[in-house]
């Protein structure tokens, strides 16, 4: 019988390694952005090698460059969810919304003009 740690996740994750940005989304801040690259995901996760730890719980926003152009328009996922592990590098948050959203070349997520629309919920995909 294995005692091992139990895989908790509902769908299974893939490897990728698409490059991304996060902060920590909390009301009243304006966190700065870091970048990382993702390690694996699925439809209801993701797991991404960055900076230091984050704290469990905290709620996490994602901009994740997608590997696909859409004619001369870039392709970015925009996530939202919460950290379920953090550590050595590495943290995994559970995706609560998501939306892919197509936008021009110059486009930089991170840029106080950059208007983010409503999300949508794994569940109301």
């Amino acid at each position: 019988m294995n005692y091992g740690q139990i895989d908790r996740r509902n769908n299974e994750r893939f490897g990728v390694h698409l490059s991304l940005r996060y902060r920590r989304s909390e009301k009243r801040f304006h966190r700065l952005w870091s970048k990382g690259i993702t390690r694996d995901m699925s439809c209801d996760g993701v797991a991404f090698k960055g900076g230091d730890a984050l704290p469990v719980g905290s709620h996490v926003e994602l901009w994740i460059d997608w590997p696909v152009r859409r004619a001369a328009h870039l392709i970015n996922l925009h996530a939202t969810g919460f950290i379920v592990w953090s550590g050595s590098g590495e943290t995994a948050v559970r995706i609560s919304s998501y939306r892919f959203r197509v936008t021009g070349a110059e486009f930089n997520p991170t840029s106080a003009r950059t208007k983010i629309i409503p999300a949508k919920s794994p569940g109301g995909r």
